[in-house]
This record gives structure tokens, C-alpha cells and sequence, in this order.
């Protein structure tokens, strides 16, 4: 019962470590075109960036799965899985030459979105075998 409640928090906590962690990696692309021996400073204004938008995707997961009432609502879940898909494919097409910071956020995201899928396929499983106990 209280897992439903942690779980888009820890979703988000999870996503803030892994783009505040892959501000820490070297950004190869752009090492390149640096003058040599020349240091990069951390992006913490494109990483605070990243984490604000993480904050905003997991609002936007709340406002549509609602866990506080949520009961096997494949709608819901579908709803939200295939919100899921399509911010999964804006931040694919950015993919290219992005710095590891963006990397991680879509790692982030295509795992939130697998377990979005699954959800849905529980809940369309759950919902499927009370409907077929009630026509017995």
C-alpha cells in the first residue's frame, strides 16, 4: 500500500543521482573542441536544467496515474505509458553528440517507461481476470 506512495518520489530521486552523476563524466563531444589543456567546469546550470525537468515528468506521472486512488486503472497506466512513449521519443532525437548528463536522463526515462509498460500489462491482466471471475 505505501509503495504506490514512495515509488514516484524514489523514481525522481533516482533520476535527480543519475543526471547529477553524469554531470561528473566527461562530455567527449565537447572536450574536442576545447582548447587543449583546457579544464571544463561542470554544467550546473544545464544539470539543474535536467533536474527541474525530472521534477516536472514525475508531476506530470502523478497528475495521470494518481496513486492515492489507483485500483488496477489500466486506463490510467495505459494513459501514462503512452505519455511515456512519446517524451521517450522527443528525448531520443536529441540523442546524438548529447552530453552525459542528457544520456542519463534518458536512461532514466526508458526505464520509467518499461515500468509504465509493465504496469499497464498488469493492470490490464488484473482487471481482465476480475471481470472473468464476475462472468463466472
Amino acid at each position: 500500500m505505501i509503495w504506490r506512495h514512495l515509488l514516484l518520489p524514489l523514481t525522481a530521486i533516482a533520476g535527480l543521482s543519475m543526471v547529477i552523476w553524469g554531470g561528473f563524466m566527461p562530455d567527449y563531444w565537447m572536450l574536442r573542441h576545447l582548447p587543449p589543456g583546457t579544464e571544463p567546469a561542470y554544467p550546473l546550470q544545464t544539470v539543474l536544467t535536467f533536474c527541474a525537468i525530472i521534477l516536472a515528468e514525475c508531476l506530470l506521472l502523478l497528475a495521470v496515474l494518481r496513486p492515492g486512488s489507483y485500483c488496477r486503472s489500466w486506463g490510467r497506466a495505459l494513459c501514462a505509458s503512452l505519455l511515456a512513449l512519446a517524451i521517450a521519443g522527443f528525448w531520443l532525437s536529441g540523442f546524438m553528440h548529447a552530453p552525459p548528463y542528457y544520456g542519463m536522463h534518458l536512461q532514466w526515462w526508458l526505464w520509467v517507461t518499461l515500468g509504465l509498460l509493465m504496469l499497464t500489462l498488469l493492470s490490464a491482466g488484473q482487471a481482465w481476470r476480475q471481470r472473468r471471475k464476475v462472468a463466472e
